[in-house]
């Protein structure tokens, strides 16, 4: 009996990448991402909005990965709550890319948690937002890739940093 190999999807449609591409609608995984072997927690909720986020901002997902179970409670040192999973997805936005972080808090306790941190942490080009235990962060130095991706995840709370857009 072999190793079990990691399925990748494809990102517009759901079905299995087959050599670098998808079988069923023919979009191409612009970055392949080598199985580590390490377990990596997935979560149906970031599923769910990077979905979304992908489809209906009018975006093409250039990758997307789940940080390893190791990484994933690191992290929840670092922001102060336990987590489910955390991912990262790479959009093109237009003329544009976009980095867009999922972090699936264990409870809203830890949600609100980790929130408040990565509120204190952004950048100068950082939105961040939560829908329920789901906290995303929105990265790119682009104010008009931000409110398509904030229009579809319907957020329960919104930090934005436009201090250098001024």
């Amino acid at each position: 009996m072999g190793a079990e190999q990691e399925v990748l999807r494809c990102a517009a449609c759901g079905a299995p990448l087959h050599a670098d591409a998808c079988a069923f609608c023919g979009a191409a995984l612009a970055h392949p991402l080598a199985p580590t072997g390490a377990p990596r927690p997935q979560s149906e909720a970031v599923e769910a909005l990077r979905s979304w986020v992908a489809r209906i901002a009018g975006s093409t997902e250039l990758q997307f990965g789940y940080v390893t179970a190791e990484q994933c409670a690191s992290f929840g040192q670092k922001f102060g709550g336990n987590l489910v999973a955390l991912a990262n997805q790479i959009l093109n936005a237009g003329a544009h890319r976009l980095q867009v972080n999922y972090v699936h808090a264990a409870s809203p306790a830890d949600a609100s948690a980790v929130y408040a941190a990565l509120v204190k942490l952004i950048g100068k080009s950082n939105t961040v937002a939560r829908k329920a235990q789901v906290v995303v962060e929105i990265i790119t130095t682009d104010r008009h890739a931000i409110e398509p991706v904030l229009d579809t995840v319907r957020p329960d709370e919104i930090h934005r940093s436009h201090h250098h857009w001024l």
